[in-house]
């Protein structure tokens, strides 16, 4: 796990597999912060500040958002298990350029939760 990376792992509605990107590498104990990439859909609120068309990342093939407010720490070691156990699915890292917006849109929004907010721009030198 480390920056970049990105996992397909069962969230929300029906366990549905969400594009989840590793926003910083662990710390020393072992402690990331991740996020997912959720569907753009008519009628239903998402947060515009990091908005991708399709074609970004192998997995998103359509309109979707960074979803801000899932924002949160993941261990190293937790996504190792759900590895092996076949429960989450390594995908390709997204690029430089995609984390960069990603972080771009986390220094804007207001939907990420503060403190982590605050510590995973300051991990990321932002």
């Amino acid at each position: 796990m480390y920056a970049g990376a990105t996992y397909l792992v069962p969230s929300g509605p029906n366990n549905k597999m969400h594009l989840h990107v590793v926003l910083v590498d662990p710390d020393q104990f072992g402690s990331g912060i991740w996020l997912s990439v959720c569907s753009i859909e008519e009628g239903i609120y998402n947060d515009d500040s990091c908005e991708f068309l399709g074609g970004e990342h192998e997995f998103i093939d359509h309109p979707s958002f960074v979803a801000y407010s899932f924002l949160s720490h993941v261990h190293q070691r937790h996504v190792e298990r759900m590895l092996e156990r076949k429960a989450y699915i390594q995908k390709d890292d997204v690029t430089r350029e995609v984390l960069t917006r990603i972080l771009a849109g986390l220094g804007n929004t207001d939907e990420a939760p503060k403190g982590i907010r605050k510590e995973c721009l300051e991990r990321a030198g932002v």
